[in-house]
């Protein structure tokens, strides 16, 4: 690792340091991709322009096309932000549509759920899930500025944000909550800030931003955003006193000048951004773990979403397909302590059977899962320590026999070829 060391307008700005932390992992599609969302350490959705959507069960090893059935806009659509409650139950935003849907089979079926009176509301950025009843849209009005808009139970109704510009590209691109403060980053100056679990917002100005990209809660008080300032950018936007102000962060800032497109933090404490530079065109990956000490990484696509799952498990999404991760997949599955599961399978690929051979018993029989998560039926033999299942009337392709043992789980991925 290799420390630089800067000294501008008197700020000595240290330990900003040059990682190799990030790979690519191969997806497929070249679209450019949206959003990425973790429902669980084994199952994520990536989304993405020409309607790309993308599924993985195995943690994100491998990745799989979906046809999202059920979409129906009548042109060429780009799927945009993605929330999910639980592994099978999710929602989607069709950014320019001015629609909103929700699956609850795991992508692979979608209902509209949007109601007459939401009027204006032609532009969807965000969403943001408190249960599967209970979610707020961000977006923008036809004529209008940001605008956001809550489902409760069925209820619908537009929040008051003291914020309008009438130019319906100044919409929420982004919210984040935690308990009753929330935050909506505008593609504006304006960040938006309640403190009653989104029925009212304040308009906070965030001056020297350029305009907003993202903003991640971190607690109380500590909040990140991102912002692009045309190449003027430096730190990234900070704020300790819960959203009221905000600064940029100089120990984290850089001669790129970047664009800070994504924010997001992992369960471990760690925190990241995506960011470009468009002076270089160089892309970079931002990383802290106290937010004093900075590396960065530069890698080949811009990244504009990030999400993780278990402690510190991150991916990134981006440009033509372009997905990365800081993880070696040996070291990725279920849970972190996936290897728990003393477990041989063979023979691997397979043409019929494949043994499971295991040092202890399983709470129950392996579950063959085929490549978007969906139950497969096979038979198979309980011999105690071992198990034979019979792929011999599956078709070729990719499977998972899903383990359980002592409160751990475990994917194996099979090939039937």
């Amino acid at each position: 690792m290799k420390n630089i060391l800067f000294t501008i307008l008197g700020a000595t700005l240290v330990n900003l340091s040059v990682a190799q932390t990030w790979t690519q992992i191969s997806v497929p599609t070249t679209n450019h991709l949206n959003d990425i969302e973790f429902a669980s350490a084994s199952v994520g959705y990536i989304s993405g322009d020409n309607e790309t959507l993308l599924k993985t069960i195995d943690g994100g090893e491998n990745w799989t096309a979906i046809t999202p059935n059920g979409i129906n806009i009548g042109f060429a659509y780009n799927i945009g932000d993605l929330d999910f409650v639980s592994e099978l139950i999710g929602f989607c935003n069709i950014p320019n549509s001015g629609r909103t849907y929700k699956t609850i089979d795991g992508g692979i079926n979608w209902t509209l759920v949007d109601d007459p009176e939401l009027g204006n509301f032609c532009y969807r950025s965000s969403i943001f899930t408190m249960d599967e009843n209970h979610y707020f849209l961000g977006g923008a009005g036809c004529f209008q500025s940001g605008m956001i808009k809550e489902n409760n139970n069925g209820t619908w109704s537009e929040k008051p944000d003291n914020f309008e510009t009438f130019n319906a590209d100044q919409d929420v691109v982004q919210m984040d909550f935690l308990n009753q403060l929330g935050l909506a980053a505008t593609n504006s100056k304006y960040m938006l800030r309640t403190i009653d679990g989104g029925q009212n917002w304040d308009t906070i100005p965030v001056e020297g931003s350029g305009v907003l990209t993202s903003v991640v809660i971190v607690d109380a008080m500590l909040s990140y955003a991102g912002y692009d300032d045309n190449g003027a950018g430096f730190g990234i936007l900070k704020s300790v006193d819960g959203g009221l102000t905000w600064a940029q962060e100089l120990s984290s800032a850089t001669f790129y000048y970047p664009a800070y497109l994504c924010v997001a933090n992992s369960a471990g404490g760690d925190f990241y951004s995506g960011a470009y530079s468009s002076s270089s065109t160089t892309a970079l990956m931002f990383e802290t773990s106290d937010g004093l000490n900075w590396s960065y990484e530069e890698v080949d696509e811009k990244i504009v979403a990030i999400d993780s799952y278990g402690t510190d498990v991150v991916f990134g999404v981006g440009e033509n397909g372009y997905v990365i991760t800081n993880t070696d997949f040996g070291s990725l599955g279920l849970t972190e302590a996936n290897e728990e599961i003393n477990v041989n399978v063979y023979p691997n690929p397979t043409t019929n059977k494949v043994q499971v051979s295991l040092e202890k018993p399983l709470e129950d029989i392996p579950v063959v899962l085929d490549n978007l998560g969906k139950v497969i039926d096979l038979p198979i033999e309980n011999n105690g320590l071992s198990y034979e299942l019979s792929f011999l009337s599956a078709p070729n392709g990719i499977y998972f026999i899903k383990l359980k043992q002592n409160g751990f789980e475990k994917n194996v991925r099979i090939i039937k070829q």
